[in-house]
């Protein structure tokens, strides 16, 4: 319903209520996207973590985990999650756009370029990737 901050207090008030071992990714993954969506990178990086514990193979924690570094200006740590995320699900584009993104701000045009298409390959309505990687594209022609 697009209420992240009320939606916290009944993940946390779940995790009080000693729920079985199975559904705690869950809580954790929702807690953290949660805060992630108020902007609460710190505290959303916890908690997913928290979840990875849990379980390790979760495309969506890496995915939050990603946008949260990648906020963060932390882009090796995103890339490592973003990593993650597509070894976990090799058919998310948004998660090879985000490597793209990562690693056009760390310089490396070549990978952000690679990733870019190959997201766009699987996606094409992916905007936000068109549209830099057009950017790159006229920034090589400038040089």
């Amino acid at each position: 319903m697009g209420q992240p901050d009320q939606a916290i207090a009944y993940f946390e008030k779940a995790l009080s209520l000693d729920p079985e071992e199975e559904d705690l990714p869950y809580i954790f993954s929702y807690l953290g996207s949660c805060l992630k969506e108020l902007g609460r990178y710190e505290e959303a990086v916890q908690v997913l973590k928290k979840g990875l514990c849990e379980d390790e193979e979760r495309p969506d924690i890496h995915n939050s985990l990603g946008v949260c570094f990648f906020k963060l200006e932390m882009f090796e740590k995103a890339i490592n999650h973003f990593q993650r995320a597509v070894e976990l699900n090799p058919a998310s584009a948004i998660d090879y756009a985000n490597l793209g993104v990562n690693y056009y701000r760390l310089g490396k045009n070549d990978s952000a370029i690679e990733f870019l298409t190959l997201a766009l390959t699987l996606d094409d309505s992916l905007g936000f990737a068109k549209e830099l990687l057009e950017k790159i594209a006229t920034n090589r022609e400038k040089q």
